[in-house]
This record gives structure tokens, sequence and C-alpha cells, in this order.
């Protein structure tokens, strides 16, 4: 079934305002500045704070509407959520908590256990199925909250920030079982741009308890409308001044390819991976080509982000080995190119 929501509510200054559709089986990932009322949505959806105007649906049922004087407790939502509390009950171990729902609901005690070490061991922590939530490490707790969760096959799954303190190694095998999860309406607040792209159908931006843009992973690549969109997806957005294929960023020019801007102010994004670099100026197609020196080194396990600092502050991406193979640090020079093709421009 859909979720269907129309969420207003008012807290003290500030108001969230903001209209959902998820539908069965697909996955909603929510991203905004801290402060912009995601962690809010959240628990206004599961039941945890009432809306002041609007209404909540899930297919024909309706959870809240103010105006028709319904509210659906939380415990009859039939809601699973990961909070970035985690909110284990302190006295039950592990596995006991993951079983916790399946009881409440009258599953017996062995068939309630049986599932509860089945989802532990799909996500990597069965060894941890006897400790009590102070015994685990934040990354523990947050795969036990997650096995809690899909416990009881929610009709809406609802997850805050669901693998920000899982290790590299563990994230790929909880995203594919999030993606794999009980078919049900998800909806998923992230700061990481690699988990809102890899998960999400549908991307929605709010800020200041607005939304300010939604779409497919790939129209928001496409068309960012904002600063922080382009920097929420891991891109490089540059404000400047277009005048035809002429984008002038405060004193340097890049040439951009084709495009449907006005010339104007304008917001240009750059893929990080289209980003080259080189010891010495290269030669070739590339239009924009220019050298800069590298402020910070990032190190990931896959992949490393080089940041150039002036004329043109960038992330770049490469892999371990080219970065081996150019042999820098920071502090060094290097020459940078991008194609014109590879850079996009957007209505500012």
């Amino acid at each position: 079934m859909t979720l269907s929501a129309d969420v207003v509510v008012r807290q003290g200054d500030f108001a969230l305002d903001v209209s959902l559709e998820v539908p069965d089986g697909s996955t909603t990932v929510i991203v905004g500045p801290n402060g912009a009322g995601k962690s809010t949505l959240l628990r206004v959806l599961a039941g945890l704070v009432a809306l002041d105007a609007g209404s909540i649906r899930l297919g024909p049922v309706v959870w809240d509407d103010p105006k028709a004087s319904v509210f659906v407790e939380p415990e009859h939502r039939s809601v699973g959520m990961v909070a970035q509390s985690h909110a284990l009950i302190p006295h039950l171990n592990a596995a006991a908590n993951v079983a916790f729902g399946l009881r409440a609901r009258g599953v017996d005690r062995g068939t309630a256990q049986r599932r509860s070490l089945e989802l532990l061991n799909q996500c990597g922590v069965v060894e941890v199925a006897q400790l009590r939530p102070h015994q685990l490490s934040g990354g523990q707790s947050q795969r036990v909250a997650l096995a809690r969760a899909l416990a009881i096959e929610p009709t809406v799954l609802l997850l805050d920030e669901p693998l920000s303190a899982v290790d590299a190694a563990a994230r790929s095998t909880l995203r594919r079982l999030l993606g794999a999860a009980h078919p049900a309406p998800r909806i998923i607040v992230s700061h990481d741009p690699v988990d809102a792209l890899t998960l999400a159908d549908q991307l929605v931006v709010i800020e200041s308890g607005r939304v300010a843009q939604r779409g497919t992973p790939d129209e928001l690549i496409s068309s960012p409308r904002s600063e922080y969109v382009a920097e929420i997806l891991g891109l490089n957005p540059l404000r400047g001044t277009l005048r035809g294929t002429q984008l002038d960023i405060g004193g340097s020019v890049l040439t951009v390819g084709a495009h449907r801007c006005s010339d104007g102010p304008v917001i240009a994004v750059i893929r990080p991976r289209s980003i080259s670099l080189h010891r010495e100026r290269p030669e070739g197609s590339p239009r924009n080509v220019w050298e800069a020196r590298i402020d910070a080194i990032d190190r990931a396990t896959d992949r490393v982000r080089v940041r150039l600092g002036a004329p043109v502050p960038l992330a770049v991406e490469v892999t371990p080995a080219g970065l081996d193979a150019l042999d820098v640090r920071a502090g060094d020079a290097v020459w940078a190119s991008v194609k014109a093709s590879e850079i996009s421009v957007n209505e500012a």
C-alpha cells in the first residue's frame, strides 16, 4: 500500500510542512541540513508527534487526520523504526530486543527467537545475541536496532541514519539488506551521499521545514537547484555567471558544454570523478586545464578524495592506485583538467 502524508506540524517558531507519497516496496531518502525537520517528520509518521493539520494514510487506512478527529496510536501502526538513539531496551539482550515486537504480537517464544537470530545474522551481529545494549558498540547497537525494526515485517519502515555508526565493510551488506527488505514503503533519513544515491528510488530534500527539491537520484544529480543539494549528493557546486559557453566563477573562467540556460547567474556542477589530475600539464581534448595545490587527501577503502584549493576549489575522486601513481601529498602542486561536456549548468 502507498503511504500518503500531508504533514503540518508547528513546534515553537519552527513549522514543518511536507507532503510525501511513498509506494509499497519503494524507498524515499530524506536529506537536508541539521534542523531542517527530517527526524521530526519520521516521528510524525510513526505517531510519536500528532499532526496540527493535514493527514497521513496508508492505503485506505487513515492514521492521522486532525480535521476528522482521527489518530491511530503508534503501537497500532505496525511501523518499524530505527531512531538515532537506537532505543534498545536496556534490560534485554540483543536477541530479546529483536524478538520483542514479535512476542508482543503473540508469536511464540521459539519462533520469535529463531527469527531474531536469523535477522541478527543477516545484519552481521549474531555473535552479540546474548549481550545487553550497554555492552554493544555503536555499530553493533545500530545493527541490532535495524534487525528489530525488520523483525515485525512492518507496514512502513522508518530509518533515521540507519548506517551512520557502522564501518565501511558492513555498509554495502546492510544496503543490500535494506534494498531487499520486506516490501513496505521505506523512508530513510541520511546525511551520507552514497547511501542516498544507492538506496533511493526518490530523493526528497528538506530545508527549513519545506521540500526544496524532490526526484530520482539521476534527476537531482543532473539538475540540483541549490548548492546544498549538490554538496549532499557528493558533487562540486560552483556559483558563477554564464555568458554563452563561458562560466566566470570569480576570476577563473571555465568552458561548459551544451546547455539550455540563459546568460546570468547559474550553479555549475562537476562530478568528482570527472576531474583528472596530472603531475605535468596535460595535452589533448580537455577544454579546462589549470594548476592547483592539494589542500587535503581523504582516503577510504575503495576511493580517495583529493581536495584542491584555489583557483577552483574542488573535490576530486580517484582510485587508491591512481593516487599512488601520481605520488602526491597535501601541499603538492598538480594539474587538473575537466572536459567542457562534464560541467552541467543550472539556473541559480
